[in-house]
């Protein structure tokens, strides 16, 4: 594994660009700019945008829906625009992964003080945006806020956990094969249980990392940060952003009176373990992008556990073998679209 200090930037795939100063205020400034990338959701997509302008379209706020068609060969993007004309909509000749689709949506954007990237699969509740932006503006040292995350069902899904060190991922790894075996649905909480009322109290949970699927950022903090890293494809992108916030200085948090819900892993037509092996392998990538020696020594102790772990416990064994190799590709060490 090589480990170099530049990282290309990505092609625009046929779009236009149109640049954007990370300071400064001008009357034709967009309160936010929502970019939402799509890839075959014609289940979901339409159904989704409509929940989202009926949440916002009753607010006082200047806002401009981006969706970033990421190849789809469904219709889902077509659908969209027939059934809202006033949504812009940018189609990719190739499938680029959501963080690169994600920085496409960005470059089109009308200049905007604030930018809000939402999943295809996810949609605002009505009040959310305005509690969202309402905090950053009151609060000048937050960079990125998130709302609540719902299922469907209703639960609150607990998205907010540490940056993923690689210490914590070989510990979270291992007791992820034991306790979310027995308890699958320990990440969820009941909206009426004790536990979700004492974290409500606060009007925000300040974390370290805010999941992608709903996220509002300032401008100013996402292009200081260096824009989405296209080195990944799906997963962890969000970890990578979030942390390069937090080392610039920037606080972050889950504003709890605002809700979004997401139906989850909708847009991604993979098995629950083709899922996990993406995100171990985008963990990895992280882990050796900002701890490159933590990740090293983690190799080698993977290395020595697959050697001494039982045959018969396989799910484990797999884990560790995976952890025992460095990623399969170049990675920089710098910003990545600075």
């Amino acid at each position: 594994m090589e480990i170099r200090t530049e990282l290309k930037l990505a092609p625009d795939s046929q779009i236009s660009t149109c640049g954007q100063a990370p300071i400064g205020k001008t009357d034709d400034k967009y309160d936010v700019c929502i970019v939402i990338v799509n890839y075959n959701g014609v289940e979901f997509l339409v159904d989704a945008l409509q929940r989202t302008y009926d949440a916002i379209k009753s607010s006082l706020l200047r806002y401009q829906l981006i969706l970033v068609d990421n190849n789809s060969s469904d219709r889902s993007a077509e659908l969209a625009q027939m059934r809202f004309p006033e949504l812009k909509i940018v189609a990719l000749g190739s499938q680029v992964g959501f963080a690169a689709a994600n920085n496409v949506g960005v470059r089109v954007a009308p200049p905007s003080e604030l930018v809000l990237f939402l999943n295809s699969d996810a949609w605002l509740c009505p009040g959310a945006i305005e509690q969202m932006v309402g905090f950053l503006r009151d609060h000048p040292h937050y960079g990125a806020v998130a709302p609540v995350e719902q299922r469907p069902d209703g639960r609150i899904h607990r998205t907010w956990r540490s940056i993923p060190r690689p210490f914590n991922i070989l510990l979270d790894l291992l007791f992820e094969v034991i306790w979310f075996h027995w308890f699958p649905k320990s990440i969820n909480l009941d909206i009426k249980s004790r536990r979700w009322k004492k974290l409500a109290s606060k009007p925000v949970i300040r974390v370290p990392f805010l999941p992608g699927y709903c996220l509002l950022v300032r401008f100013f903090a996402f292009h200081q940060a260096g824009w989405w890293d296209e080195l990944y494809d799906f997963y962890c992108e969000d970890d990578d952003l979030s942390y390069r916030l937090t080392c610039d200085g920037w606080l972050q948090g889950i504003i709890t009176k605002a809700f979004a819900v997401h139906i989850g892993s909708a847009s991604t037509k993979a098995s629950s373990i083709e899922r996990a092996e993406k995100l171990r392998a985008a963990r990895k990538i992280f882990c050796y992008k900002h701890f490159p020696y933590s990740a090293r020594v983690v190799e080698v102790l993977a290395k020595f556990l697959v050697k001494i772990v039982p045959k018969r416990t396989n799910q484990l064994k797999n884990i560790l073998q995976q952890l025992a190799t460095g990623p399969n590709m170049e990675i920089s060490t710098t910003r990545p679209l600075r």
